[in-house]
């Protein structure tokens, strides 16, 4: 059992000739687009946030896909989303006047 950390939504966005999911709160920090056309019947989440994301307080970090062939990288495995992403300011810190960071994360998501 694990520890409950934040509340993620995954909405089905459909556009002619193409369908996207908008992922609302992922890392209790971050809403994007992911593009996945219609049809597609893999289980991964091809994230690509735009560079810079902002934050929900309005910083900007290099959010990215952190590879993990082991973990599953962004893939959904029945009722579980294993998320797998890398997070950092290196390029913004100064400028937006807060702490370096960077961090790999792996997270679970599991749908209620």
């Amino acid at each position: 059992m694990g520890v409950y950390l934040y509340e993620m939504e995954i909405s089905k966005m459909t556009n002619e000739g193409n369908d996207s999911l908008f992922v609302q709160n992922w890392g209790d920090k971050f809403n994007f687009y992911v593009r996945h056309e219609n049809g597609d019947q893999t289980n991964g989440l091809n994230i690509t946030p735009p560079f810079p994301s902002y934050d929900h307080d309005g910083l900007r970090w290099s959010f990215s896909r952190e590879p993990d062939a082991v973990f599953g990288t962004n893939q959904l495995v029945r009722d579980t989303l294993r998320m797998s992403y890398e997070l950092n300011n290196i390029a913004f810190y100064v400028e937006d006047g807060v702490s370096y960071f960077d961090q790999v994360y792996k997270e679970y998501g599991v749908k209620q």
